[in-house]
């Protein structure tokens, strides 16, 4: 299926979930320690971005955007990290409904892997929460695809 359609005007428009994959989670590990949100496979995609919005708590976010070389989180590499302090200044998670972004380009992964002589098929963002009762919601986007087409996005049913 093409990636854009024409309009009656001649405009071409593309669709957006023809260009991106998100991946939407509520994300409460009810712990402290670092936690991956869910390992995507970037190997058909240009860029990974991830978007986390506070939805409960106040403590300290340490954000960070991690590769590895299986979908189990193994022999990680971290591409880079934000942290947010409690009160912090700037953009922050202090307050239900703030939001932190970050995001890498499918070239810096693979700088990584012809250094480390690892190939680092698969991303994540990992959180760790300052305290074990913060919820947040994250998004975690797979973007420029090389061969783009209609439903990298579908709709989720959560089972109850």
């Amino acid at each position: 299926m093409s990636a854009s359609s024409t309009a009656v005007s001649g405009l071409t428009v593309k669709k957006m979930f023809t260009i991106i994959s998100a991946n939407p989670k509520i994300f409460a590990p009810s712990g402290t320690n670092a936690t991956a949100v869910a390992w995507l496979d970037i190997r058909d995609y240009n860029v990974f971005s991830v978007q986390l919005i506070r939805l409960t708590g106040t403590g300290t976010v340490v954000f960070s955007l991690v590769a590895s070389d299986d979908s189990s989180g193994t022999n990680t590499y971290t591409i880079k990290t934000k942290t947010q302090v409690s009160g912090a200044l700037g953009p922050n998670l202090a307050t239900a409904g703030s939001s932190m972004v970050l995001e890498a380009l499918a070239s810096e992964i693979a700088t990584a892997s012809a250094a480390d002589g690892i190939h680092y098929r698969y991303v994540s963002a990992v959180v760790t929460l300052g305290t074990g009762s913060d919820t947040l919601f994250a998004v975690q986007n797979l973007s420029e695809p090389r061969f783009a087409h209609d439903a990298l996005t579908t709709d989720v049913r959560v089972p109850s």
